[in-house]
């Protein structure tokens, strides 16, 4: 299991750390490095300067190929944890004993085998075949059951003053638009409420284990459809306005720093794909280690190669969104020409992201342990 240690340095200050074991850190240590190249960026464009746009990131130190450490993210909580406090409130309301709470998984199947059953269908179908009206009908009831200002109420709790309010909201909405938007266009996965983790303090994200990135969750047995997480009690969290106002602002300013550096990102991601040290092709927690071994180093990075096409499209503005009903391998966007030949302006191109981050037909069909309810 991996280890929470404290380390004193030379100037006397203790800084903790995550010790993890059995996991290649390479891949997160070369991802903080393309953060705080992003950062550089974002300070040298004046807009974004001044409204303090910027991505959360941390020291990754590897200190093997299978280990490593990880600065601890202090005065942060996950979002699972935010979620899961609602839950204990919710069953002292109502008089249950704590801790017998039902995982995201299990409020899903709850659920979803009723009304398949409603359907004729079992549990042993395939998922592939599961009607899709019902996933949508099941994914609006959860949706129902919890509280939209889920994000909203802990920012205003930890807020003492109206102005205080006003500015960790903001931040909020501004920080969500940088990763948002880095995110979007390195095509990182697996954000899970355990994967962002909330600061309090400045009202601030930081996004953690960056494993499933350069769209390795559209391969993922449950294909990861939405480009960042954007769901409902997110978007109450960044104020009154929503996914407007602030957050699309900053989101426009973002963007149009990465396309403007898009040569500088693109020549270092390249160099990223070349590193004998990153095996893009892994999967996480091991899997297929022994079949990827037999690969060698080219053909290993042939799938990097081809992501790095689509990471082309999006900094040239010529990516355009499936319709929903499309599923698209990487390669295949890659290669389809005709969805990438019109060079689209950087409003429109964040106007196809939100709305694909927050199209419920796409978020109903998302793994539940992504909990895309919440």
């Amino acid at each position: 299991k991996p280890k929470k240690i404290a380390i004193i340095g030379s100037d006397g200050i203790s800084r903790r750390y995550l010790l993890k074991g059995r996991e290649d850190l390479h891949l997160d240590e070369r991802m903080m490095q393309f953060l705080s190249i992003v950062n550089h960026f974002m300070r040298q464009d004046r807009a974004s300067h001044a409204r303090c746009l910027r991505a959360r990131h941390y020291a990754v130190i590897p200190v093997g190929p299978r280990s490593g450490l990880i600065q601890w993210a202090d005065g942060t909580i996950p979002l699972f944890g935010i979620y899961k406090a609602w839950q204990t409130r919710q069953m002292a309301q109502a008089g249950e004993k704590s801790g017998s709470s039902a995982r995201p998984s299990d409020m899903f199947y709850d659920k979803i085998i009723p009304a398949l059953k409603e359907q004729g269908i079992t549990r042993v179908t395939s998922r592939k075949e599961w009607p899709h009206e019902v996933l949508k009908q099941v994914f609006s009831l959860l949706v129902s059951e919890t509280p939209r200002d889920l994000i909203s109420r802990e920012i205003w709790c930890s807020c003492l003053s109206p102005s205080e309010l006003w500015s960790k909201t903001n931040m909020h909405a501004r920080s969500m638009a940088v990763m948002s938007m880095v995110g979007y266009v390195i095509g990182l996965g697996d954000r899970h409420l355990d994967n962002i983790l909330m600061d309090f303090e400045s009202g601030e994200v930081v996004h953690i284990d960056w494993n499933v990135c350069f769209e390795k969750g559209s391969k993922l047995k449950v294909p990861e459809l939405v480009p960042f997480r954007m769901t409902h009690t997110l978007q109450s969290g960044m104020g009154f306005t929503g996914v407007e106002g602030p957050f699309r602002v900053a989101c426009e300013k973002a963007l149009r720093v990465l396309r403007r550096n898009k040569e500088a990102l693109l020549t270092l991601l390249e160099a990223f794909v070349y590193d004998p040290l990153v095996d893009w092709t892994a999967q996480k927690h091991g899997e297929e280690a022994e079949a990827s071994k037999a690969l060698t180093m080219r053909q290993r990075n042939a799938h990097a190669v081809s992501v790095l096409k689509r990471v082309r499209q999006k900094l040239d503005g010529r990516d355009k969104q499936n319709d929903g009903n499309t599923k698209l391998t990487v390669q295949e966007q890659a290669s389809d020409v005709r969805r990438c030949v019109k060079v689209v302006k950087v409003k429109w191109q964040v106007e196809m992201t939100i709305k694909e981050a927050t199209n419920i037909d796409k978020l109903c069909e998302m793994y539940e342990g992504w909990t895309p309810w919440v």
